[in-house]
């Protein structure tokens, strides 16, 4: 397989000096990915473009996933950059190629010649549109389009030109911490950043426990390697649990997910101060939810002195979900339901930065310095490959056991399980240590988040259960 790669434009917009070190960091990153993969190369440097070849089928999907690219072409013949010899080496190799169909001829040039572009696409178009061939030139669509590429003393020939994901190379943007849940939010964002150049530290805000960590470790894993090469991503974890508990305890309920989001950034500074960070990484969409207002995100930023990124503050879930799909990761962050609503009270929507500072002056700020202390760091590249299983989880109820519906009461009486006891989430946290351990117990809510909350304490107190994956939707399958 031999391709042209043609990087991105925006690269060679700079001075010469600074297009030539994101030139330089691309090849790197690419023969990275190549090592990663164990695909055996050949790769051959020039001004604004690379050529690879490689035996390899994979090589083409892997060049599709370099930061930096803007286009790949895989070429399916050469010959000397002579007119003559392009016209008849051309027309020997498509004439076959065009039976019946309608076609155009694309020509670049590149370098000194007695021709320029047109003369090619003319004398070549001549040479295809025979009579014997039941092909007609259609400039406006074309079935098939012969394209040659012409450079010095080389002509090359393709028809099929694949885009690349375009943007900068990754390294060439500075370095910044991704606050990550594994959801479809903080996920695009994270990829979004690395696009344009930035290599990312990633820090994953532990609400849960064992329910939601394998998914979230399985999640950034793909994200570092299916797109990030030419350098080591980490995943930073920090236990929240205990903080959360401070927060129930002492900070008024309704302020609540701010405080949470606080010490999120807070704890995101620290990790960038440790790793010399420039900023910090957030999936937060403007109105998502009720953190998310203008006026939240005002006192939620005004805990950090750091620059804070977020590119997808004008997106709509639709449209981040989209971007999910195409970049490949939509089935894993489907499978993880983001954790992060504290209190039952319906949450302010309008915090100011002073009332923000006045409820988390309620809290032991030492806890967090001392569990960031703690935190678990995970070298992704050191993660074998291969699915993450996670036995906490269940998709139908076994014979004889259990089954609690922690949904609320409008949910409830709108589906569920036929057998299903009924127990409102923060009810059943208080009333479970009643219950029998002799008995297996399931436990689902609307998402499978709530669920798996309860079932961690659950566990953690000795008992049998599991939480139903994918919530109400997987059970009402069954």
């Amino acid at each position: 397989m031999h391709l042209l790669v043609r990087l991105s434009g925006e690269i060679f917009l700079k001075s010469t000096r600074v297009s030539r070190r994101f030139q330089k960091q691309l090849s790197s990153n690419l023969k990275a990915a190549f090592r990663q993969e164990k695909i055996a190369y050949r790769l051959r440097e020039e001004w604004t473009r690379l050529w690879v070849h490689s035996d390899d089928e994979r090589v083409l999907g892997l060049v599709q996933r370099i930061f930096g690219i803007q286009a790949i072409s895989l070429i399916e013949h050469e010959c000397q950059a002579d007119l003559d010899e392009i016209v008849r080496e051309g027309s020997a190799f498509y004439l076959p190629l065009i039976q019946g169909k309608r076609f155009a001829v694309s020509a670049r040039r590149g370098g000194t010649h007695s021709f320029n572009s047109m003369d090619i696409c003319r004398r070549l178009g001549q040479a295809l549109n025979s009579p014997n061939t039941a092909s007609m030139v259609d400039l406006s669509n074309p079935e098939l389009t012969v394209c040659v590429d012409i450079k010095d003393d080389r002509a090359y020939f393709y028809r099929t030109t694949t885009k690349g994901p375009g943007g900068l190379p990754l390294g060439t943007g500075g370095h910044c911490v991704s606050l990550i849940s594994g959801g479809f939010d903080s996920v695009v964002a994270s990829w979004m950043l690395q696009k344009r150049g930035v290599t990312l530290e990633f820090l994953f805000c532990d609400l849960v426990g064992d329910p939601f960590r394998t998914d979230v470790i399985g999640i950034v894993k793909r994200l570092a390697q299916t797109w990030s090469f030419g350098y080591t991503p980490r995943l930073h974890i920090i236990d929240f649990r205990p903080l959360v508990k401070d927060i129930q305890t002492h900070v008024t309920p309704a302020y609540s997910q701010v405080i949470l989001k606080r010490l999120f950034y807070r704890a995101a500074s620290m990790l960038g101060q440790t790793v010399e960070a420039n900023g910090i990484v957030t999936g937060e969409a403007l109105g998502q939810v009720s953190s998310q207002t203008l006026k939240n995100l005002q006192a939620i930023s005004s805990a950090v002195n750091v620059p804070i990124l977020r590119p997808l503050v004008a997106f709509d879930k639709p449209e981040i979900i989209t971007m999910s799909r195409k970049i490949g990761l939509y089935e894993l962050s489907s499978r993880v339901k983001e954790f992060c609503q504290i209190v039952p009270q319906k949450p302010v929507t309008a915090c100011s930065p002073e009332r923000a500072e006045q409820e988390e002056f309620k809290l032991d700020m030492l806890l967090l310095e001392t569990l960031f202390a703690g935190r678990e760091i995970i070298e992704l590249a050191s993660i074998e490959n291969g699915k993450q299983d996670n036995p906490f989880f269940i998709d139908k109820v076994p014979r004889n056991a259990v089954v609690i519906d922690c949904q609320s009461e409008e949910a409830f009486q709108k589906w569920h399980h036929e057998t299903a006891q009924h127990w409102e989430f923060h009810d059943l946290l208080s009333a479970y240590p009643a219950f029998s351990k002799e008995k297996t117990y399931v436990v689902y809510c609307t998402f499978g988040t709530q669920s798996a909350v309860a079932v961690q304490q659950m566990r953690n107190s000795g008992f049998h259960a599991f939480s139903v994956k994918g919530g109400v939707k997987t059970l009402a399958r069954h």
